[in-house]
Order: structure tokens, then C-alpha cells, then sequence
């Protein structure tokens, strides 16, 4: 069954720890470090979306709801803290969850690609966060048959890097 724009899985809450389903005006994040996210020349590299994370349904992503100063710092703060060795936190790139879920590729311009969930889980030790959430292929574009090579999935990775970099969080200009 493919996902249409009314899917009934982005209306559930998921994690009791979230304040809730994740709305689609809500602003979604994830940071780009250096040097391991971007090219010698700068250009932000396709490893911004770990293709492992997105095929078992838990890219994660910050939600970014109250819009304050307080908020932002919060999230920066975990975001830099998270930094992988030797790399530090260059910039912090977002997408409203209705923009990413409103991505379609071409040969299924029908069917969504993209889930947003309330998944609060931060690790896999059983640490949660209400504001932490993922992004998940749409069961419809049956991730369990992509690996990272498939063109489809490279197809999808890149929609979803095309949508963070349209807004910039921080370092603000």
C-alpha cells in the first residue's frame, strides 16, 4: 500500500515522551559537520544523509516548534555535542516536515517518500528527547528492498538534501 497525502501514521503519537505527532509546520533539522559532510570545495556531500539511518526508518531529525532563542541553543548544544570525532558542527539545516513530506519522485508522483514520527529515542540504549524525531521511507516505496546503490534510494537521498538546504538555521547570516 502506498502513502497518499492523508497517511493516518503521521496523526499517531508514537512516543508518549513527544508532545505529540509531528505537525507539518514544524521545522525539522539535522547538522552538518566538517569535514565529513562536505566536498574539498564546500559543497555539502550526499553522507548529510546516512543511507543505513534512512532505510531503517530512523533518520533523525530536531524539532524546531516554539521558535525560540532557548530552543535553538538546546539544540545546538546536543547538535555540537554529537559531532563525529574529529569533525565539528558547521552549519544546522532544515525543512518544515510538510515540505519533506510532500517530496515525490518522478515515477511515483502519487505515492509520498517520506514519514515524519515523534520517535524521541536518541539512542539505542533506551535515552529519549521530546524534541528528537526521525524521517522514514513511506512502507509504500518499500525501503526493505533499497540498499544505497538502488536508484531510487539515491533518488530519494537527494530530494531529501535538496529540502535541508533551502533553510539555514545556523551560523545565521
Amino acid at each position: 500500500m502506498s502513502c497518499t497525502e492523508a497517511c493516518p501514521d503521521d496523526q499517531n503519537q508514537f512516543d508518549p515522551v513527544s508532545p505529540g505527532p509531528v505537525g507539518d509546520q514544524e521545522l525539522l533539522c539535522r547538522a552538518a559537520y566538517s569535514p565529513i559532510h562536505y566536498t574539498s570545495k564546500g559543497a555539502l556531500k550526499a553522507a548529510f544523509v546516512r543511507p543505513a539511518h534512512l532505510l531503517a526508518g530512523e533518520l533523525s531529525v530536531w524539532r524546531l516548534f516554539d521558535g525560540t532563542q532557548a530552543e535553538l541553543e538546546e539544540t545546538l548544544s546536543i547538535l555540537a555535542g554529537n559531532a563525529p570525532a574529529d569533525n565539528t558542527m558547521s552549519e544546522v539545516l532544515a525543512a518544515t516536515a510538510g515540505r519533506i513530506r510532500s517530496i515525490r519522485l518522478p515515477s511515483k508522483p502519487a505515492d509520498r517518500v517520506f514519514h515524519a514520527f515523534d520517535d524521541c529515542r536518541t539512542d539505542t540504549v533506551g535515552n529519549k528527547h521530546p524534541k528528537h524525531a526521525v524521517l522514514a521511507i513511506c512502507d509504500g516505496m518499500n525501503p526493505s528492498n533499497m540498499n544505497s546503490e538502488d536508484l531510487t534510494f539515491v533518488e530519494i537521498r537527494e530530494e531529501l538534501i535538496r529540502c535541508f538546504k533551502g533553510t539555514k538555521v545556523w551560523p545565521q547570516s
